[in-house]
């Protein structure tokens, strides 16, 4: 986990005996109001995303299941790089925001990317949800993801 995780988050791992690593990286959130600091936050995110990459990269996956909360969108190549190491899956808590018409058509892109691999799984928190991400990605991901909805 990132150096800095939620406190809340680690009790409750701690509670369940879940031992925790921690890797130095994390990720920026704080706003970019200029062009300058969305490049930064960008360059952020990669760079945490290249440390988690490599510190998991230490580990035999092969056996292995990995939850992620990676975002589909914005993490194409981390979660493809995941997906040749080991099972992967995310839990979807929140549906995909308004975004222009350009935005959707590449996130549409990289959801079907993803969803064509069949080591990456989807849950879904909200049915609502499941049914705003049937729109971008194929049907495949759909089947198994009924008992999982509330």
């Amino acid at each position: 986990m990132p150096k800095g995780s939620n406190v809340q988050l680690l009790k409750f791992l701690h509670n369940f005996g879940v031992s925790c690593e921690f890797f130095d990286a994390h990720a920026d959130a704080a706003p970019a109001d200029s062009v300058k600091r969305k490049i930064e936050r960008h360059w952020n995110k990669l760079y945490c995303e290249f440390v988690l990459l490599k510190y998991v990269g230490k580990f035999d996956l092969k056996n292995s299941i990995v939850h992620t909360e990676l975002a589909p969108w914005q993490s194409l190549w981390a979660l493809l790089w995941l997906c040749r190491k080991s099972t992967v899956f995310m839990t979807m808590h929140n549906s995909l925001p308004a975004v222009r018409r350009w935005r959707f058509l590449l996130w549409k892109l990289k959801f079907q990317i993803l969803s064509r691999n069949k080591k990456l799984s989807f849950i879904y928190s909200k049915s609502r949800h499941k049914r705003k991400f049937e729109t971008v990605c194929f049907k495949r991901v759909f089947r198994n993801c009924k008992n999982h909805l509330r």
